[in-house]
C-alpha cells in the first residue's frame, strides 16, 4: 500500500472515529476517498467493547491491496492504538487527537507535528454531498506547505489540501443510518432531563408546553416569560437551552392620599 504512511493512516483513522465521526461506530461503517488518483477505502468489520474503550477490526484498501488493522479506541474517542503494527522499533502506534483549536498540535507517529493555526466554520461540498456545518482547519508544518482539512460533525474528514491542491476528498460514506444523530428520535419520558429550578413565589409559575420539545414558563416573581427548548446532541445527551426571555405585565403606580 503506497501513498499514506502508517502514521498518517493512524491520524486519519482517529479523525473519522473521533467525536467528529459518526455518532455510533458499528459494523459496516465505511468511508471512501479519492486519493492520488485512486480510491482509498476504510471499513469497520467488527466492533466489540473492551475495558479500555472499543476494539475494532478495520480494513483499509487502496490500489487493490487490503490491509487488516486491529484498532483500540478510547472511551472518549480522543486516542487510538493500532495493535500489531510494526513501524521502526515499535510494535504498535498510538495517536491522540486534541481539541481542534489554534495552537493545538497533531503529532502522527514518526512524522513532523502540525500546528493548528485557524479553525472556522466553512460549508464544503464533496462528491459525497453538501455539508453546510463543516469546519475548516488550517495546519502549519515546519518547512512544508500549509495544509487544510475540512471536517463535518457526525461524518469525519471531508477533504485535505496542501499548497492549495486537494489531495484527498470524500467520495462516499455509509451506511447512512450509522451517521444519523440519535437526537432525531425522542427519548422515553424517563430519559428527559428535569426542567430548571424556578424562582419560588407565592404565585406558582405557570408552565405551558408548546410542543414536545418547547416549554414556556411565566414566573410572577420576576414578571418574566421564558422559552425553554430541550435539545439532544448527536452524542445522545440532552440539554436545556433558554431561547428567549421577555417581561410581562404592567406595574400599577401607587395612588397618593389626598
Amino acid at each position: 500500500m503506497t501513498g499514506i504512511t502508517m502514521g498518517g493512516m493512524a491520524l486519519l483513522l482517529l479523525v473519522n472515529l473521533s467525536p467528529y465521526g459518526p455518532p455510533k461506530i458499528c459494523e459496516g461503517t465505511s468511508w471512501t476517498y479519492a486519493f492520488d488518483q485512486q480510491e482509498w477505502a476504510m471499513r469497520v468489520l467488527e466492533v466489540s467493547p473492551v475495558e479500555a474503550g472499543t476494539s475494532l477490526q478495520v480494513q483499509v484498501s487502496m490500489d487493490g491491496t487490503s490491509l487488516p488493522l486491529r484498532v483500540l479506541l478510547s472511551h472518549d474517542r480522543r486516542s487510538l492504538t493500532l495493535a500489531g503494527v510494526t513501524s521502526g522499533d515499535r510494535d504498535q502506534l498510538c495517536v491522540y487527537l486534541p481539541e481542534l483549536e489554534p495552537g493545538a498540535r497533531l503529532q502522527p507517529p514518526d512524522e513532523v507535528a502540525a500546528t493548528v493555526t485557524k479553525v472556522q466554520p466553512l460549508p464544503r461540498s464533496t462528491p459525497a454531498g453538501d455539508f453546510p456545518d463543516a469546519i475548516e482547519v488550517s495546519l502549519a508544518v515546519e518547512d512544508q506547505p500549509e495544509g487544510t482539512m475540512w471536517l463535518a460533525p457526525g461524518v469525519g474528514l471531508l477533504a485535505f489540501a496542501a499548497d492549495g491542491m486537494t489531495m484527498m476528498e470524500l467520495l462516499d460514506y455509509g451506511p447512512r443510518s450509522a451517521f444519523e444523530p440519535p437526537g432525531s428520535q425522542l427519548a422515553p419520558p424517563q430519559d428527559l432531563p428535569s426542567l430548571p429550578t424556578l424562582t419560588r413565589s407565592a404565585f406558582a409559575p405557570a408552565l405551558t408546553a408548546l410542543d414536545e420539545n418547547t416549554f414556556v414558563v411565566a414566573d410572577p416573581a420576576t414578571r418574566t416569560v421564558t422559552v425553554f427548548l430541550l435539545v439532544r446532541s448527536y452524542t445522545g445527551d440532552w440539554r436545556i437551552e433558554t431561547k428567549a426571555v421577555a417581561p410581562y405585565g404592567l406595574s400599577v403606580p401607587s395612588t397618593a392620599s389626598p
